[in-house]
């Protein structure tokens, strides 16, 4: 069984731009849609709001996972801490898109930014 935390995972789709489709990213994806995968938001919040941010999201079945799985992929702005919240579910660009506008309404009522997303699965 596929866990926010396991490290035998390899990115199949990720952005960090915020105009970006999910449609078109997932169609250039390496994505197997009938596998599970696991979808990490990458944020950036002040020091403040992270707790309250990670304890909405939990709620949505997310957790906070180590930020180091998404290396340095993604810039945070400069005075904001990086957050990592990822889940396991199947993905379709529907979803994705509902899921990243959740996270980007999370990041600015807690007065940070979604600054992007990947998809990982484990390697076939």
């Amino acid at each position: 069984m596929l866990t926010v935390t396991d490290r035998d995972v390899v990115v199949v789709g990720e952005s960090d731009g915020e105009a970006a489709s999910s449609s078109s990213i997932l169609d250039a994806s390496t994505l197997r849609p009938a596998d599970q995968a696991v979808v990490r938001h990458v944020l950036a919040l002040p020091d403040d709001g992270v707790e309250a941010a990670v304890g909405l999201a939990a709620l949505d079945e997310y957790e906070a996972i180590p930020v180091d799985v998404v290396a340095d992929r993604f810039a945070i702005p400069e005075g904001l801490a990086p957050v990592v919240l990822a889940r396991v579910q199947l993905v379709d660009a529907l979803h994705l898109s509902q899921e990243r506008s959740r996270m980007a309404s999370l990041a600015s009522r807690h007065s940070g930014v979604a600054v992007g997303w990947q998809i990982v699965q484990r390697p076939r």
